[in-house]
């Protein structure tokens, strides 16, 4: 995994006033459209892993619920997977990020830790039970991203 500053996004759209519609962005890589869209408004971090796909954590334009949306991108394929961190009513700030080969560690909403991990293959994994501050986009049992709360200070 290696953290990467030629990866941006490109807002489309706002989130409507009403909510119902949410902001979207395209994807730029060396300042490409490549075509993906994503949901998301701000970027924060990019990661290439050694696979060529893409990790993106962003964030949207809501400020009192200010969801921490990771999206696994494979260039080719677009969006292959999605998980949001969040908590009802509290915002967020990604802070004390550590890229590792295998995994990327960080915290978001207070001091909290989380570790995101990614395989090449799906893997069978049990939904996520008792995280507070978790909501899959998609519920299934087979999925390349892993998401744990390593400790909460």
């Amino acid at each position: 995994m290696l953290k990467v500053e030629n990866l941006s996004l490109s807002m489309i759209h706002g989130t409507s006033d009403d909510g119902v519609e949410a902001c979207e962005s395209f994807i730029f890589l060396n300042h490409v459209n490549t075509g993906i869209i994503v949901p998301v408004c701000w970027l924060e971090l990019a990661v290439l892993l050694e696979d060529g796909r893409y990790l993106i954590l962003a964030t949207d334009e809501n400020p009192f619920e200010q969801t921490l949306e990771i999206l696994l991108v494979d260039l080719q394929e677009g969006v292959q997977e999605r998980i949001g961190l969040f908590i009802i009513y509290h915002d967020g700030s990604l802070e004390n990020v550590n890229v590792y080969d295998s995994c990327i560690e960080f915290s978001y909403f207070s001091t909290e830790v989380w570790r995101l991990s990614v395989s090449k293959n799906k893997r069978y994994r049990l939904p996520p039970r008792g995280l507070w501050a978790m909501g899959l986009n998609a519920f299934r049992f087979h999925r390349f991203m892993h998401v744990c709360l390593l400790r909460y200070k």
